[in-house]
């Protein structure tokens, strides 16, 4: 039920509810990093077979980023329908056609002290995609997908190619590893507001997650991502500065995960 979204519930009005609280600690004088900077994120998430052939789902979260003199809350949502032409009985193959949107906005909270009551920075992102996750050994799961993305932000418009692949392993049911590969290829306008950015760019991002899930559906996940740009591709609204699409980063989120 991630931002990248391969399943949805296999049985009609069956409905998936869950919950994600983590966060990210960046400690004092780690490369140039003068004081300590640290995110913390939860919302909700939601999946509902309408249909043998239709699905939704959506998440809906909330973030603070905290680095000392700034404080920014992020409030981001995604909501998607997704139908299925192939219906496999056996389960063993999961294709979806998938439309939605998501909407980011960064609000100021906090700017040395003082509290500000701003407008945000907002952006847009409709997309349209087709993939497919199917069984390709026992206990093994392969899922792949390419979605052409449309975002609006202040008075640009860019054009996304999104491409991704995940392989996951559940050596047992209630241990589950993956590894999932995103590639972005980023076509902008050539007049933008703000600082002139590339008019396009490719994006890389791999991560790896491992998570246990207990009989009564409360468990752990440890997610390692590595990037080649700060969240570019999937939130233009991060764009604001050309910084972020020249520094590569990695980061370590551990999370609680409730499924009801």
């Amino acid at each position: 039920m991630g931002i990248v979204r391969f399943r949805d519930p296999s049985c009609r009005r069956d409905v998936w509810l869950g919950a994600d609280v983590g966060g990210v600690v960046l400690p004092k004088n780690l490369g140039p990093l003068d004081r300590t900077v640290w995110t913390v994120r939860a919302g909700p998430a939601w999946a509902i077979r309408l249909a043998p052939w239709l699905s939704a789902g959506g998440r809906h979260g909330i973030a603070i980023y905290d680095a000392g003199d700034v404080r920014l809350r992020v409030h981001d949502h995604q909501v998607e329908l997704a139908a299925h032409p192939m219906r496999d009985r056996r389960a063993t193959m999961h294709d979806r056609v998938s439309a939605g949107i998501e909407t980011h906005a960064v609000l100021a909270q906090r700017i040395d002290g003082r509290q500000f009551r701003l407008g945000g920075v907002r952006d847009l992102v409709a997309y349209v995609g087709y993939g497919i996750d199917h069984t390709v050994a026992p206990r093994w799961r392969l899922g792949w997908q390419a979605h052409f993305r449309h975002a609006w932000l202040f008075h640009d418009t860019q054009r996304q190619l999104r491409l991704g692949v995940r392989l996951a392993f559940t050596p047992r049911p209630a241990h589950r590893l993956s590894v999932t590969a995103l590639g972005f290829l980023v076509d902008r306008n050539p007049d933008q507001a703000g600082r002139p950015m590339p008019r396009r760019t490719v994006v890389g991002q791999v991560a790896a997650e491992y998570a246990w899930m207990s009989r009564v559906g409360i468990g752990p996940s440890l997610q390692v991502r590595y990037s080649t740009g700060f969240l570019t591709g999937e939130a233009p609204v991060y764009e604001l500065r050309s910084e972020v699409l020249h520094a590569d980063y990695a980061d370590a989120t551990i999370g609680l995960r409730a499924v009801w």
